[in-house]
C-alpha cells in the first residue's frame, strides 16, 4: 500500500479488555505514538511516587484505563505502567488482517409519523449516510487481496467533528457518557462526510503499523471469506482435539483423528456453501479460501505449524473452566444448518460430546503451559 500523506488527526483507539489481542495492539499503538485507552472492569492501583517516571525518561508513557463497573459515572484514570508484574509476553509476530464493516442496520421508523423542524431524530442510516468505503479503498487491478488506501475528497477532509453539546442523535446508538461529546449532524451529507473522514483516519493510523506488525487492510468481502475459513478450521480442530485431549500435532499424526477432522471439514463446508454469507462472496474468493481442498490444506498447515500447541477449547477444559466456547463455533454452524435446511449430524454429535465432557466431574485441573 502506498504511503498516505493526509492524517491531520490521530484518532484515539479504545481497547475493550486488555487481553492478548488488545495488549498486542496497545504495544504497537504505544510504539507509534497513537493515542489509546484500555477499558477494563477495574483500573490498576495507583503508581507509587517512587516509580513515577521523570519527564525525559525512557519509561512507557501514561496509559489510560476506564472503570467499566459503572458507565453512568465512568471516569478515565491515568496510570503509569512500568512493565513490572506483567503476565503478557510478546513472543512472536503473526499476521493481522482487518477491514471496515459495511452493513449497518437502519433504525426502525414508525409508519405514518410526521416530522417537523424540531424533531431530534437522526438522519436514516442508509446508503446516503454510511461511510464511502469505495472512495477510500481502491481494489487492486491485479486481483490481489490488498487494496490501496486513498486520500478522501476535500469536502470530507474539511468536515469538522462536532465535539460540543450533548447529542440527541448519538444517544440512541450508544451509552453515556460518550453521547455528551457530540452534536447532531445537520444533514445526511454531513453525517456521511464525518463517517468517511473518521474511517479514513482510522485506517491511516492502522497503516502506520502495517510493516512493524505485519498488518494488512482488506476489502470487507475478503475479510468475510477469511472469517468463514477460520470458522471451519476452529470448528473442525477444537472439538476433536478436546475430546481426545490431543495436541494439534496429534490430529495430523493419528490417522483416526485426522480423518475425523476431514469429515467435519466436509460437512461444515456443505452447510456453509448454502448460506447467504457464502453466496454474497465472489467466486474468486470462494475458490481461493472456501473449497474442500483449500480448507483441508489450510487446516493441515495450521496443525503442522502448531504441533505442540493445545487448542483454546482444550486449554479451557484442562484449566478446569466450566465455560465452553463450542457454541460459538460448531453451535454457529448448527444454527446455520437449521436456517438453510442442511444436515449437521457430525457437528451436533461433537458439540454434545464436548458439552458433556465439560459438564462431567473431573480431576484436579491440569496446568497448561
Amino acid at each position: 500500500m502506498t504511503k498516505v500523506p493526509y492524517r491531520p488527526l490521530a484518532p484515539r483507539f479504545h481497547i475493550l479488555g486488555p487481553g492478548g489481542i488488545g495488549s498486542l495492539l496497545a504495544f504497537y499503538f504505544h510504539r507509534h505514538n497513537i493515542p489509546f485507552t484500555l477499558f477494563q472492569r477495574k483500573a490498576p492501583p495507583p503508581t507509587p511516587p517512587s516509580l513515577t517516571p521523570a519527564t525525559n525518561s525512557n519509561t512507557p508513557a501514561t496509559l489510560k484505563y476506564m472503570n467499566l463497573t459503572a458507565l453512568d459515572t465512568a471516569s478515565v484514570e491515568p496510570q503509569v505502567v512500568d512493565g513490572m508484574g506483567d503476565t503478557i509476553v510478546h513472543t512472536g509476530k503473526g499476521h493481522v488482517w482487518l477491514a471496515p464493516i459495511i452493513d449497518t442496520p437502519s433504525p426502525k421508523v414508525t409508519s405514518g409519523s410526521t416530522k417537523d423542524k424540531h424533531d431530534p431524530s437522526p438522519p436514516k442510516l442508509d446508503s446516503n449516510t454510511l461511510a464511502d468505503i469505495g472512495s477510500l479503498l481502491q481494489k487492486p487491478d491485479d486481483g490481489s487481496l490488498f487494496p490501496t488506501l486513498t486520500e478522501p475528497a476535500k469536502a470530507v477532509r474539511s468536515t469538522k467533528y462536532p465535539y460540543t453539546n450533548p447529542s440527541t442523535f448519538i444517544a440512541p446508538f450508544t451509552n453515556a457518557p460518550f453521547s455528551s461529546f457530540y452534536v447532531q449532524p445537520s444533514s445526511p451529507e454531513q453525517l456521511r462526510n464525518l463517517r468517511t473522514r473518521s474511517l479514513y483516519e482510522t485506517l491511516a493510523a492502522f497503516q502506520l503499523l502495517s510493516t512493524d506488525m505485519d498488518l494488512k487492510i482488506l476489502m470487507p468481502e475478503h475479510l468475510l471469506a477469511l472469517q468463514l475459513s477460520k470458522l471451519v478450521v476452529n470448528a473442525c480442530v477444537n472439538p476433536v482435539a478436546t475430546l481426545l485431549e490431543a495436541t494439534n500435532g496429534m490430529l495430523i499424526d493419528s490417522a483416526e483423528a485426522h480423518q475425523a477432522v476431514k469429515d467435519l471439514i466436509k460437512e461444515s463446508l456443505s452447510i456453509l456453501s448454502h448460506s447467504k454469507e457464502f453466496e454474497a462472496l465472489d467466486k474468486s474468493l470462494t475458490d481461493e479460501f472456501l473449497t474442500l481442498e483449500t480448507l483441508t490444506k489450510t487446516t493441515e498447515t495450521i496443525l503442522r505449524a502448531t504441533k505442540p500447541n493445545r487448542c483454546s477449547t482444550l486449554q479451557d477444559y484442562l484449566k478446569g473452566s466450566q465455560e465452553c466456547e463450542i457454541d460459538y463455533m460448531n453451535g454457529y454452524l448448527i444454527k446455520m444448518a437449521e436456517r438453510y435446511g442442511r444436515p449437521a449430524p457430525l457437528n451436533k454429535m461433537v458439540t454434545e460430546k464436548v458439552k458433556d465432557k465439560f459438564a462431567a466431574p473431573r480431576k484436579n485441573p491440569t496446568p497448561v503451559e
